[in-house]
């Protein structure tokens, strides 16, 4: 999918972490989307870390509809 995607133009930057990996990182430029497995997830504990960080809402494009 990454290989179409990126042929494209729609992904600015390589994955971080493939196959099997823990925890996936995507780098959209505006936005970083990671993927993790439930293990993964409880060890790092993001919600906790991010606790605090202000929430940003993003408009819902025409398209997403």
């Amino acid at each position: 999918m990454w290989a179409t995607k990126c042929a494209r133009g729609g992904y600015r930057a390589k994955p971080e972490g493939e196959g099997d990996s823990l925890w996936i990182v995507m780098d959209y430029g505006d936005a970083i989307l990671h993927v993790l497995s439930e293990e993964t997830r409880e060890f790092y504990d993001l919600e906790r870390l991010w606790a605090d960080a202000e929430i940003s809402m993003w408009p819902q494009s025409d398209s997403a509809s």
